[in-house]
């Protein structure tokens, strides 16, 4: 969890969670399933797309100069 805001990561990396809450409807840090990514984790590699077909939902924060390509994505990958 303290990997938001220690910045002292230099692999990208993803988070997983599948849905499962406990009684306060809060997932634990024990249900979120923390990787570091093989790639740069840019949206646009190969490793990111095809995270992007298996999730349901997305959550990054690219620069706002590349917006309309980033939900160009979006729409390609359903």
């Amino acid at each position: 969890m303290g990997l938001f805001s220690q910045n002292d990561s230099e692999s990208a990396f993803c988070l997983e969670y599948e849905g499962t809450r406990n009684e306060y409807g809060i997932p634990t840090k024990d249900q979120i399933r923390i990787y570091t990514l093989k790639e740069d984790g840019d949206f646009p590699s190969g490793e990111c797309i095809q995270l992007l077909k298996q999730f349901d939902i997305v959550v990054t924060n690219p620069p706002f100069s590349l917006f309309r390509e980033f939900v160009t994505q979006l729409i390609e990958h359903e």
